[in-house]
């Protein structure tokens, strides 16, 4: 399915009978629809099995790219319910991998159509709940499952990008920047960068740069959610940057403190301010001068 080449046999478009043929990659999965699922039910336990089952969705989107669009609402149902019987990250990816399919907005045109928009409103829910569930289970439920943090951050940070209502006029909105606030010091490497491109992409979607349009009713959520949370997140960061994470992962945090200082530039002071005087004795920064710099001409300049 990775190389398959995924116009219709004969040609295609000149010919009126294929025009509107399965492209021979779906048609593929179609007949192994059956096959693919017992895998699952035989294998569900093996991460290495699931990743590999995954990869045939994977490439069969690739391969496809808008036509892939035709299963979506047969395959999110159910990779979402395998999800929630053995939470592996693989899972989660796939339904990113589904949101792909559809094209970014453009000019105001919703990217999900709607008799499809129900679907993966619930398959996020649902993918949200579980996720929820695991990572808050135990005192290193984030730090003993990075890849979900990885995976899920970025499908949030594409629903952003697709459809935001869905994250932002939902219940999700909450515990996903508690989550993510929490998050903000994860070791790994892409579970951390995943946290951060979240963030970004929501305070972006609160500001007049946004990218794809805000509904008054998600914008108000959204700026409600930022402002109680907006505290904590700032001290996550301030702690990162005073020695919590390497060095080289402050690159990623500083254009996310300064996102934050634009757009709330009253309030964000105080957080700041607050957050360096909690600063542990000893941490590898100068509270004033960081202040300073922070909220200097030059900084609060926009690009």
């Amino acid at each position: 399915l990775r190389t398959v080449d995924p116009r219709p046999l004969g040609g295609g478009t000149d010919a009126p009978a294929l025009q509107d043929a399965m492209p021979p990659a779906l048609e593929l999965l179609s007949q192994l629809w059956d096959v693919l699922a017992s895998v699952f039910t035989r294998f569900s336990t093996s991460s290495q099995c699931m990743e590999k089952l995954c990869r045939c969705y994977k490439h069969t989107q690739r391969a496809c790219g808008d036509a892939f669009q035709a299963i979506v609402p047969r395959l999110l149902p159910q990779v979402t319910g395998w999800y929630e019987q053995q939470p592996w990250s693989c899972f989660v990816y796939m339904c990113n991998a589904c949101l792909s399919s559809f094209p970014n907005p453009r000019d105001g045109t919703p990217a999900l159509p709607a008799a499809v928009r129900p679907v993966v409103s619930e398959a996020f829910q649902r993918i949200a709940t579980a996720t929820f569930t695991l990572l808050s289970s135990g005192a290193n439920g984030i730090v003993d499952n990075p890849d979900v943090v990885d995976d899920f951050f970025e499908l949030c940070s594409k629903v952003l990008r697709k459809e935001p209502s869905l994250l932002l006029e939902s219940t999700i909105l909450q515990p996903a920047v508690q989550c993510g606030t929490a998050a903000l010091h994860v070791q790994h490497k892409e579970a951390g960068r995943s946290t951060f491109c979240f963030f970004e992409n929501l305070i972006e979607a609160s500001g007049p740069r946004a990218r794809t349009p805000v509904s008054p009713a998600g914008l108000a959520a959204l700026q409600g959610v930022l402002g109680e949370h907006g505290p904590k997140i700032v001290s996550q960061i301030i702690l990162a940057v005073a020695g919590m994470l390497p060095a080289q992962r402050v690159r990623f945090l500083s254009p996310l403190l300064q996102q934050i200082v634009h757009a709330a530039p009253g309030p964000s002071r105080e957080w700041v301010t607050a957050a360096v005087r909690a600063m542990p004795a000893g941490a590898h920064a100068d509270g004033g001068v960081l202040i300073e710099s922070i909220f200097s001409a030059e900084a609060l300049v926009l690009d």
